[in-house]
């Protein structure tokens, strides 16, 4: 048998939701302005600073390398 106040509330409860507001549409970011690329300063010796930081990376690697290769 149909529990019939469980049907009449599932039914004001399907009501409900179907006439809920969704959320509002959200307009796309817009892309900042476009900047002219500057070349990066040198450092001194010659470096740019993104040379700089791959050196360090890569000194860091060998050191790091030579760690472990030296444990047994």
């Amino acid at each position: 048998m149909i529990d019939l106040p469980f049907l009449a509330e599932l039914l004001v409860a399907l009501f409900v939701v179907a006439t809920l507001d969704g959320p509002p549409p959200v307009e796309p970011a817009q892309e900042p302005p476009a900047r002219e690329l500057e070349p990066p300063e040198p450092l001194p010796g010659g470096w740019s600073a993104e040379t700089d930081l791959h050196a360090q990376r890569l000194l860091r690697l060998e050191r790091r390398r030579d760690t472990f290769a030296s444990q047994p």
